[in-house]
């Protein structure tokens, strides 16, 4: 599994275990944060993948993504949502 290393933790991400035992993580799944914040749960979810898992993790705030975690491999995609998510289509 992939160790990640955060810049910056200010605080500790709520119900972080119960979150990544009830996504049932595949290591080699490709999954979707959209509420990236301070990287917590994202951290937890890299944590369980493979080489072969990716995580895409987004957010409106410049602040989150200024944060996001320094990662060895390129299995982690941070990218900013300016418009919020209304810019998504369905």
């Amino acid at each position: 599994m992939r160790k990640t290393t955060p810049v910056k933790r200010e605080h500790l991400p709520v119900l972080l275990d119960a979150v990544i035992r009830g996504l049932k993580l595949n290591p080699a799944g490709c999954y979707i944060d959209a509420t990236f914040g301070r990287g917590g749960h994202s951290s937890g979810i890299l944590a369980g993948l493979s080489d072969l898992g990716q995580l895409i993790a987004v957010d409106r705030d410049d602040a989150a993504i200024a944060g996001r975690f320094v990662v060895a491999e390129h299995h982690l995609l941070v990218t900013h949502l300016g418009d919020g998510f209304k810019i998504l289509h369905r």
